[in-house]
């Protein structure tokens, strides 16, 4: 019962404070597979030192922390989950609990079968359940006959024990990643535009103020530029709305690639973007506009059907301090509105008298 306690409590406590994002889906980088490993590695140490000692014989759930390890992380994982747990048997259990070396020997076949099995095997179930028969059967054999001199009748105790607490485990631990993908699932949808990918206008927002705070308090730079597509009620009527779609991820593409790596690139919502610049005065603000206006104009958006199409956009771009920082959104938005009615296919500043660029 402690051991199980043990292990109901592990999941509790790791999944909400240590596998915050590897718990969604497999780990992929050496440091993540490292950390897991070594978790489940103090895990099964823990479940060690709370064993059943029957008839001379050992009962305890320690096989179920190589299985979350390699579920987890995989090959790398389980093997140091499996190393940490072979070192401290043999060291710290060897001269209290005899004999260890069978034991602890078990626990590197373990970790390096079910590290295999999670590696090529896929779906959660199927990896579970080989998992668990290959834990069952190893260690049936290693605690069978002369090699540890247990009772057969320990069988009829150790396996449905296992059989059952790895199905709870296995179950619990299931119900806990649909709950963390759900959530990160909706962290995403409030974050981000399904469409794009781009930032969407609430993360826009926050940022934006954000921003806004950290330039009034380090008294930097702040530049914003609006974008929206012209005549783009056009491309809707006379292509259809899927095609409009495939023009707008296109156009995100474009300015993810025609800014910088520290901007910020959003979806306000439609056909309109924003990209927020952060210690980039207006001069470097209205090159890197122009730039994506230019970029713009000499692409060929692909519709759906292959066909291809050109499309402009106009800008409107404003900078703190040259602007107040409460009015900056507000002044970007009224120097777009200048470059519609100037002709678009143009980028224009509040700051200038026409507000247009020269962009010939």
């Amino acid at each position: 019962m402690a051991n199980f306690a043990t292990v109901t409590a592990y999941l509790l406590l790791t999944n909400r404070f240590l596998l915050k994002k590897s718990a969604v889906e497999t780990a992929s980088s050496l440091f993540t597979k490292f950390k897991i490993g070594f978790v489940h590695g103090i895990l099964g140490i823990v479940l060690m030192i709370f064993t059943v000692h029957v008839h001379g014989a050992t009962l305890d759930f320690r096989q179920l922390a190589v299985i979350l390890s390699g579920v987890y992380g995989g090959l790398a994982s389980s093997l140091i989950t499996g190393v940490m747990m072979f070192a401290v048997k043999l060291v710290a259990f060897g001269s209290l609990i005899a004999p260890s070396e069978p034991a602890a020997i078990n626990i590197i076949f373990i970790a390096a079968g079910v590290g295999m099995i999670c590696e090529k095997v896929k779906g959660y179930w199927p990896k579970w359940i080989y998992s668990l028969l290959l834990s069952v059967l190893l260690t049936g054999f290693f605690y069978s006959g002369k090699l540890v001199g247990s009772r057969n009748d320990l069988a009829l105790i150790y396996f449905p024990m296992m059989v059952f607490g790895g199905a709870v485990t296995a179950y619990f631990t299931e119900l806990q990643m649909k709950v963390k993908t759900h959530v990160h699932r909706l962290e995403l949808e409030s974050s981000v535009d399904f469409l794009t990918g781009l930032h969407n206008h609430r993360m826009f927002d926050s940022i934006y103020h954000q921003k806004q705070r950290q330039a009034v308090e380090k008294g930097a730079s702040l530049s914003i530029a609006i974008i929206d597509v012209d005549y783009f009620k056009k491309v809707n009527d006379s292509y259809g709305h899927a095609n409009g779609d495939a023009v707008l991820v296109q156009l995100g593409a474009i300015l993810k690639a025609s800014s910088r790596s520290d901007d910020t690139i959003s979806r306000l919502g439609g056909e309109e973007f924003s990209v927020l610049m952060y210690d980039t005065p207006n001069k470097d603000a209205l090159r890197i506009a122009e730039r994506i206006r230019v970029t713009v104009k000499n692409h060929l958006f692909v519709l759906n059907d292959g066909e291809k199409i050109h499309i402009t956009v106009s800008i409107g771009v404003a900078t703190y301090p040259d602007t107040s920082h409460e009015k900056l959104a507000k002044e970007a938005d009224k120097a777009l509105y200048r470059a519609k009615e100037q002709g678009r296919d143009r980028v224009c500043s509040n700051l200038s008298e026409s507000g247009e660029v020269n962009h010939a």
